[in-house]
């Protein structure tokens, strides 16, 4: 069946797209509204391709919600549009804009080909019978409806998207020629004082002082929030646009995306692209400059040459020994560089901290921060207790800080009282940032104050909470919590939320086991376990179906509950809550307040588990000895 119109929407707009929806109907136009047509036994990503390839009309409510949400269900349906409407002839009508709010088109997170356009603007949803008048012209196909154009000039406006675009088309190949130039030419054409981008002294608006503002926001900001990096990386391309000559400018614009990458912001295959092509063309215009090779270590540590990162590093911390920012990629790379794995504290780690530690009081923080974290993955707590109450003495903690402390408190000591008075120090600006929000929304689900955990969740306008080892949907949280309330419909409406968002995931990482047992998970606790136990297969199959006693094998537990098998969840548990697993304190803490598995605490065999799990946590307590070394990817 064709689809004459599609309305495509976040689903923060639910009502507004509604008010759109009914008034078209109402002059006898047919639409697709998902919310009232998508049935159960529809397979959700097929439905919305095959809708998108037929519709005869593509209606984006474009808003300050859809600005906020960088990822979501809506961005796929609206690449697929846009993609449908680069095999069409030019000027037939397709994509139709409705503006809700105020949201700027100069300003919109929207695809180049909305930007090509007429919008609509539509306050609220408040469609008229103009509109629908309108929209009946463009399917009958009376009227062509014209690309934008400036009403002073006649031109097509050039939006901060579509000069980038223009920009790249016309310099890359220029900029691939230039690469088998000689650096002494390059170097003579552009020349600038290394690492230090003109700032102070320039005029604000000029490309200098963009490059100024998105220095300052990936340097000096010890919490490193997502926002900050948003911010420098438009910063960054718009100094780009101003002074494509610029090496500076694609030096902040690599490491914004960079940091992109390495929190797992935005870690795609565009995202690594970019990072390339910015670090590559600063080192082409200023071979000589700071910002350039720190750009191109960061290049290396994302394709994980940590040896070369780090020899790279070391070199440059020597040539900017006060950059706070060199000194402390410095130390994170040598920390993770695979030569000095086996020791206690690398030694090349040493040097980097002491380094670090050396420059400036913010710098000690940083080394003090990275070396807890060390100890947080080794399981000595008692030492990063220790160094980390000496960060936040000295009243300049970093986003590290707060980070391995939450972290130790919940899955090191299991301490909820000390971890909710904690949680109430730190910043509203983390309490933003995606991995602290699934943390404290934990703290506050095994305290069992579930309205706290909704609030909590509610800080986030995205439907996956991605960064560090974060990656789950939103939804898939609040059923987890509403389960826990003994709310089982509000719980079951959330988790078939979270299914869809799921699909939507494995659509761009097909391959990614963590993401199918996520979803199996997911499926089992909706009580459709034949559909569970298929991704679950998956899922082994791609972690190499890891061998029965093993830690990989035992870290399904949550399965297994899922799934009701009481026996499959406790003999994996108990694998885990053992001397010879460095991590055993998390397991041992989750199995204790986790509240999806008190329901095994009457088993014996669960409480032999919690008395020695108690037992061991008051002899490190007392001992300051760490358990035999585990391994945990770093925290960043």
């Amino acid at each position: 069946m064709s689809t004459p119109i599609f309305l495509s929407y976040a689903s923060e707009d639910t009502q507004a797209a509604l008010r759109v929806c009914e008034t078209l109907r109402a002059e006898g136009l047919e639409v697709w509204f998902d919310k009232s047509e998508l049935r159960g036994g529809d397979a959700w990503d097929n439905a919305i391709r095959d809708r998108i390839k037929d519709c005869a009309l593509f209606l984006p409510v474009i808003s300050a919600n859809t600005q906020r949400r960088t990822e979501g269900y809506f961005r796929l349906e609206w690449r697929l549009a846009e993609q449908r409407s680069h095999l069409m002839a030019k000027g037939r009508p397709f994509i139709v804009p409705v503006a809700i709010d105020a949201t700027p088109e100069s300003e919109a997170h929207v695809p180049e080909a909305f930007l090509e356009v007429q919008w609509s603007r539509l306050p609220g949803g408040a469609a008229d019978a103009a509109f629908a008048s309108r929209v009946r012209q463009l399917l009958s196909g009376e009227i062509v409806r014209p690309a934008r154009r400036d009403s002073a000039r006649g031109e097509e406006p050039a939006s901060p998207k579509r000069r980038r675009s223009r920009w790249f088309t016309l310099v890359f190949p220029l900029a691939v020629t230039l690469i088998a130039v000689s650096p002494a030419i390059i170097k003579s054409w552009r020349k600038s004082d290394p690492g230090q981008p003109a700032a102070s002294s320039t005029a604000p608006g000029t490309a200098a002082d963009r490059v100024a503002k998105a220095r300052e926001l990936l340097d000096d900001d010890p919490l490193i929030t997502r926002r900050n990096v948003e911010l420098a990386e438009q910063f960054a391309l718009e100094a780009i646009a101003k002074d494509p000559s610029s090496a500076e400018a694609f030096a902040a614009a690599a490491w914004a995306n960079y940091r992109y990458i390495l929190s797992n912001y935005d870690d795609t295959p565009t995202r690594r692209a970019d990072l390339r092509s910015h670090a590559e063309k600063a080192k082409l215009l200023d071979p000589d400059s700071i910002n350039a090779e720190l750009a191109a270590c960061g290049l290396l540590i994302v394709n994980r040459d940590w040896a070369e990162a780090t020899t790279r590093l070391e070199k440059l911390a020597l040539r900017a020994p006060k950059n706070v920012t060199v000194l402390r990629e410095a130390a994170w790379a040598a920390d993770r560089s695979p030569s000095e794995t086996g020791a206690a504290v690398p030694e090349g780690f040493t040097r980097a901290l002491d380094r670090l530690r050396a420059v400036s009081p913010s710098g000690r923080s940083h080394a003090d921060s990275l070396l807890a974290a060390l100890h947080w993955r080794k399981a000595n707590y008692v030492e990063a207790d220790r160094l980390l109450d000496g960060v936040f003495a000295s009243g300049q903690p970093v986003r590290t800080s707060y980070l391995v402390r939450l972290l130790v408190l919940l899955y090191g000591w299991g301490d909820l009282a000390a971890a909710r008075k904690f949680a109430a120090t730190i910043p509203n600006k983390l309490l933003l940032e995606d991995v602290f929000i699934a943390q404290v929304n934990w703290l506050w689900l095994q305290s069992g104050d579930y309205e706290k955990a909704l609030e909590t969740l509610g800080r986030s306008q995205r439907e996956v909470l991605q960064e560090a080892l974060v990656e789950m949907p939103t939804a898939a949280l609040r059923g987890d919590v509403h389960a826990a309330a003994g709310r089982p419909a509000a719980a079951e409406m959330q988790w078939r939320e979270a299914i869809k968002v799921y699909d939507g995931l494995l659509l761009a990482k097909p391959d990614s086991a963590s993401l199918r047992e996520g979803k199996a998970i997911t499926l089992a606790r909706l009580g459709e376990r034949k559909a569970a136990a298929t991704e679950y297969a998956l899922s082994r199959e791609l972690r190499k179906n890891p061998a029965a006693g093993t830690i990989p094998w035992a870290r399904s537990f949550p399965y297994h509950v899922a799934m009701g098998d009481r026996e499959g969840a406790i003999v994996r548990l108990d694998r885990l809550v053992r001397r010879d697993y460095g991590r055993w304190p998390g397991a041992y803490n989750v199995l204790r307040n986790e509240p999806e598995l008190r329901s095994l605490h009457g088993d014996p065999r669960v409480k032999a588990m919690l008395d020695r799990g108690a037992r061991w946590t008051a002899e490190m307590k007392a001992s300051g000895n760490p358990p035999p070394a585990g391994t945990r990817p770093a925290v960043r």
